[in-house]
């Protein structure tokens, strides 16, 4: 099941979490301090609308020459709940961001050319030194929940790029959740160095899907796009999916009568990802009745034939 239904509006930003001062026995690696904070409260709250610090989306530059925790948020924070906690002295600290990522083809009168299709997206980290990106498996939809963490190393001069491939069956929104670990140590004889995260999203045809953001160019994947806040929406924005809603728009329309007619296959065993949204008396088949009740409902541009359309 898709995790609901995107509003017409754009998005709103990623909403962050900021743990700050944790001790040395729970900093050994990004796998040892998400357990460790799972059951605590964030010291503070923020929204931010690009994944890029300290840099911002301008350059992937990380930093050594950090006071506070301000100088690493810097500019592209709003909403703090806290602002005193930003004068904080930099310290081991843990970040995590979380939103709903819109999947949806930019031009949709290409429908018929990915049809049955999955929708692959790229996303590409710079961390240092522990990060994890992913959205996270959801029954009958898929999804990839994926962690890099790089090995603290002084004498290694190694990129901390890389990148993996959500594969989302269906369009919709996704939840994705980014996490981030700086065992903070300027002087480099424990730890990283170094202290940056940056969220980018790629597609070989990124015409044809989101993200749709400021392009930028990267010395190992060359041109790609932050993530735009315009495709990460809030839970306050995700609205209940209406049954025949294939998309996730908030309508009924032509594109979704177009999916209504790959689900209603009477081949399939199982129904596809995404087509149990026809499947309203959850029998695991599309049957007349739903067909018809798609069709009262229908209420998008374009009516399709068989119900009085052009």
């Amino acid at each position: 099941m898709l995790a609901g239904a995107y509003p017409p509006y754009p998005g709103s930003g990623w909403l962050g979490e900021a743990y700050l001062s944790l001790p040395e026995k729970a900093v050994d690696n990004l796998l040892s301090v998400e357990p460790y904070v799972r059951d605590l409260e964030p010291d503070f709250t923020f929204r931010t609308t690009w994944i890029d610090f300290p840099a911002g989306p301008k350059d992937s530059v990380p930093d050594s020459d950090l006071s506070t925790i301000g100088d690493f948020l810097n500019d592209y924070v709003t909403d703090v709940s806290d602002p005193s906690k930003l004068d904080e002295p930099m310290s081991h600290f843990f970040l995590r961001f979380t939103g709903y990522v819109k999947v949806r083809l930019s031009d949709e009168t290409r429908i018929r050319d990915f049809i049955g299709l999955p929708v692959w997206v790229d996303f590409a980290n710079m961390g240092y030194d522990g990060y994890r990106a992913g959205t996270p498996p959801l029954p009958g939809v898929g999804g990839l929940s994926a962690t890099y963490y790089r090995v603290p190393d002084v004498n290694l001069n190694d990129n901390p790029w890389t990148h993996f491939g959500p594969n989302m069956e269906v369009l919709g929104l996704y939840p994705i959740e980014v996490t981030y670990f700086n065992r903070y140590d300027p002087n480099g004889e424990l730890a990283a160095p170094l202290a940056g995260i940056e969220l980018y999203g790629f597609h070989a045809e990124s015409d044809k899907f989101w993200p749709a953001g400021q392009q930028m160019f990267h010395e190992v994947f060359g041109f790609g796009r932050l993530v735009p806040p315009s495709v990460i929406y809030q839970a306050e924005d995700v609205q209940p999916l209406r049954g025949g809603d294939f998309d996730g728009d908030t309508d009924l329309d032509l594109l979704d009568y177009q999916w209504l007619q790959i689900c209603g296959d009477p081949t399939f065993i199982f129904l596809p990802a995404g087509c149990d949204v026809y499947d309203l008396d959850a029998t695991q088949s599309i049957d007349a009745s739903e067909r018809a009740a798609f069709l009262n409902a229908f209420d998008g541009p374009v009516m399709p034939r068989e119900a009085g359309g052009p």
